[in-house]
């Protein structure tokens, strides 16, 4: 397992947790009744979900571009995306 596959595992398992750990609305603000609730916690959810995957695409585009560019797979000897041109 690499570098990005790991560090997008923990992100996504922090980030699956955070709403449910954290009692403050988008980890600032103190809600006024004193806990946070669940609908709340269901729009941290989804934000961070979409911000994971954002995170994913930019290191799918970053790993993407080091194969074309002649770095990775290519450079080890493998043909990889190198041999169709």
């Amino acid at each position: 397992m690499n570098f990005s596959t790991t560090l997008l595992l923990i992100l996504a398992f922090l980030a699956a947790n955070l709403p449910f750990l954290v009692e403050r609305i988008f980890f600032v603000l103190r809600p006024g009744a004193g806990r946070k609730k669940f609908a709340w916690r269901l729009l941290e959810l989804v934000i961070l979900f979409f911000v994971v995957g954002g995170i994913a695409r930019l290191l799918d585009i970053r790993a993407l571009s080091i194969v074309i560019c002649g770095g990775g797979a290519a450079r080890n000897g493998s043909p990889g995306i190198q041999a169709a041109r």
